[in-house]
């Protein structure tokens, strides 16, 4: 079944049972949650405490000790008004930790103050970002005014190549095809190529958009989607259908391994091989993207168990206490740190945006980090950096590490 409406106007007909007006005309709406930041969280001190909060509430902390936590007192505040407080020792980054709370399902509409949630729609969700304002009376009254959205549809097909992820794909979207100038437009996903994609790599496509300037986001839901939620979420899922005929159709068997990089404040994105060869010597793997267990699991496979060379300064960072327990669950952790990776908390990702490292070349799953000079690549290519300490086609490393095996297997000792 399709559609000739968007998604995006599917579910809020849905959710308003009403139809819906043109692109920019003004609908009143009943988000389903509200998600907050530590930062925004003190404005619940304007309520009085015996006004009752209209809809329910989380507030998400991401942020290291050493950057200023919550007071007891907010905290307190909170707990008496019974609104869970997710610290970063309990959660991680705040777009996985609320689709592991069960937060996000199809047809959820999330408000939040929280930049990085638009990757809930890959389950379907629609993500809204209220000025304080409209906060501060969505909290009394569950009610928010917004314009409706205008859409933009894309049809992935094909099946995409094996050392092609998620964030190969939102930057071979943002250099070879047109994606609207009016970035609050929403970019609905669809697609045999979106149901291909692991959940992982959906969750590195959308958050890779919207870190480079597309926040507004939703995909088409499937299978994979309603496993992950089964035992989740207790929402109730509204299935939306694409429209028959999209914007912007993208073949992904086409699209090859990228990099992006900044040369001031201008935006760079070429194939990774436009790069070949350049050393390496720092890699960040996950923090905000690439940060789920199966990222990791993929790299660790790519790369053989191999010792990382001494020079190389390597990193991961698990996008939630949950991925970093199955870790150590599953003895990949400690694989890692033997062959030369450390682990950090995802918090600490914002000690590496905000210091760069002036000595050596970085490179990494997050878009962040380009604000300080360094690479962005798909999660295997930069385990193939950390590896070989140089910008390499993963491929290109996956036969050079079998071509190294065939000849030890053929080797016979003396005797």
């Amino acid at each position: 079944m399709q559609s000739q409406q968007s998604m995006i106007r599917q579910l809020l007909a849905h959710s308003t049972q009403q139809d819906m007006p043109g692109p920019a005309a003004g609908i009143r709406i009943r988000p389903d949650v509200l998600i907050l930041d530590a930062a925004a969280a003190g404005m619940l001190y304007s309520l009085a405490e015996s006004e009752r909060i209209s809809l329910p509430v989380y507030v998400i902390d991401n942020q290291l000790p050493l950057e200023g936590n919550p007071g007891p007192e907010l905290i307190a505040a909170l707990q008496k008004r019974g609104i869970p407080y997710l610290s970063a020792a309990r959660g991680g980054v705040p777009a996985l930790v609320a689709a592991e709370e069960g937060l996000a399902f199809p047809g959820a509409l999330i408000a939040t103050t929280i930049p990085g949630l638009s990757e809930l729609g890959v389950l379907g969700a629609m993500v809204l970002r209220p000025d304080p304002d409209s906060i501060a009376g969505l909290l009394r009254s569950g009610d928010l005014e917004i314009a409706v959205p205008d859409t933009v549809s894309i049809e992935l097909r094909s099946l995409p190549g094996e050392w092609t992820d998620g964030i190969d794909i939102a930057l071979a979207l943002i250099k070879y095809y047109e994606l609207p100038k009016d970035k609050s437009a929403f970019l609905e996903f669809s697609g045999e190529g979106l149901h291909a994609l692991s959940l992982a790599d959906r969750h590195k496509l959308l958050r890779t958009l919207e870190d480079l300037g597309y926040p507004n986001l939703l995909c088409q839901v499937d299978d994979q989607c309603m496993t992950f939620l089964q035992d989740r979420s207790t929402g109730e899922a509204q299935i939306c259908f694409p429209v028959e005929k999209a914007d912007i159709n993208v073949d992904l068997s086409g699209i090859t391994p990228m990099l992006a990089w900044k040369v001031g404040p201008a935006l760079q994105i070429g194939g990774l091989t436009d790069k070949d060869a350049l050393p390496v010597q720092q890699v960040i793997i996950g923090g905000d993207t690439a940060c789920r267990y199966e990222d990791f699991e993929a790299g660790l496979k790519l790369i053989r168990y191999r010792m990382l060379p001494e020079y190389m300064n390597a990193c991961l960072l698990p996008g939630s206490q949950l991925v970093h327990g199955d870790l150590l669950d599953m003895g990949i952790a400690g694989i890692f740190t033997e062959i030369g990776f450390q682990i950090f908390p995802t918090a600490f990702q914002s000690q590496l945006k905000r210091f760069p490292d002036l000595q050596r070349t970085r490179m990494s799953t997050s878009a962040a980090i380009l604000e300080n000079g360094g690479y962005l690549a798909g999660s295997l290519s930069c385990f193939t950096a950390a590896m070989t300490g140089m910008i390499m086609h993963p491929m290109e490393m996956e036969n050079l590490l079998k071509n190294e095996e065939e000849k030890h297997s053929h080797h016979e000792p003396e005797a």
